[in-house]
């Protein structure tokens, strides 16, 4: 005669969740039973604010209750750098981000197309009404400088 086992409910939803976001690369779950208390390390920062708005913090099943906690992980980490390069993902004037270490510290470079950009601007500055920039010297006037942020061209 087989035995028969049954899962709590609580145990069901942790299960549930575990198999919601196990397979995913930038998830990671793990589950405190002792606790009953879930944590999704997440490397994705929008997908980490979307997951923390989206799950309960706490689930009751009568008076046992599952703790949910979202946590992103220090890659998904908001820095003027990383906001920057979530702002200007896909723009082909864009060519990334790189951070320098030196002795003084760690500085990020916002790096962008080595092309001159000219548009029509009605002032003194050009007879013809034309406005020539590089893509970084529109950022920094459209941007300011963030802190730690620089801005500078492609050396391609």
């Amino acid at each position: 005669m087989k035995k028969v086992t049954l899962s709590a409910p609580w145990i069901t939803f942790i299960r549930e969740i575990e198999l919601l976001f196990g397979k995913d690369d930038e998830v990671n779950v793990v589950v405190d039973s002792d606790e009953l208390e879930v944590k999704l390390y997440v490397d994705n920062n929008r997908k980490a604010e979307a997951l923390s708005r989206l799950l309960p913090v706490e689930k009751e099943f009568g008076n046992v209750k599952v703790k949910i906690a979202v946590i992103p992980s220090n890659k998904a980490e908001e820095t003027p750098l990383t906001m920057i390069a979530q702002a200007f993902e896909g723009n082909p004037v864009f060519e990334g981000v790189s951070t320098v270490d030196t002795l003084m510290g760690s500085f990020g470079y916002a790096v962008f197309k080595k092309e001159v950009a000219q548009f029509y601007n009605d002032q003194l500055d050009d007879i013809h009404g034309n406005r020539s920039m590089l893509y970084q010297d529109i950022v920094k006037e459209v941007l300011g400088l963030k802190d730690g942020v620089f801005y500078c061209t492609s050396d391609i």
